[in-house]
């Protein structure tokens, strides 16, 4: 039986040195299959095409809005602006007979002819004057008597002077 165990195994090794064999040898590579692009998500661009066209939609919307407004503004004006009635036109009043003379007056006082300056105040005794003449008769008067007094006391050392040179 010794004899019958040999071509079996005989054979068995024969498989197994095939099997290793073939196990060691390399197929060659199969060439790299080309990746195409990957199918388009359509669900995205379905949901982008969507937003597109609902931002042209609200676009329209405005300008036709921005139109509307712009109409309606170009419609409605202004109220004109309402004048302040008109005052009645007066000619400029004429200065009164007070203030007339007091002009005269202080263009006296200025010439120093103060004597003319007094007679010229005396005029206003009779003529109502308003407060802020009255002042101005009273200061009037005061400088017309300084002034007097003091030209009053240089014509007195004037002539104490030349009663004193003679």
């Amino acid at each position: 039986m010794k004899i019958n165990k040999i071509p079996s195994v005989f054979a068995l090794a024969l498989g197994l040195v095939t099997i290793s064999v073939g196990c060691s040898k390399q197929e060659p590579a199969t060439p790299p299959t080309t990746q195409t692009a990957p199918p388009p998500n359509t669900a995205l661009d379905t949901a982008q095409k969507e937003a597109e066209n609902k931002a042209a939609e609200l676009k329209a919307k405005a300008d036709s809005l921005v139109t509307e407004v712009t109409r309606t503004a170009d419609a409605v004006k202004p109220p004109e602006p309402i004048a302040p009635p008109a005052l009645p036109v007066t000619p400029p009043a004429s200065p009164s007979p007070a203030q007339g003379i007091l002009q005269r007056v202080q263009a006296l006082v200025a010439e120093q002819k103060y004597p003319e300056a007094l007679s010229a105040l005396s005029e206003l005794s009779n003529v109502s004057l308003t407060t802020e003449q009255q002042s101005l008769i009273t200061r009037l008067k005061t400088e017309i008597s300084t002034a007097m007094a003091a030209k009053a006391g240089n014509d007195g050392l004037k002539s104490v002077g030349g009663l004193l040179k003679k």
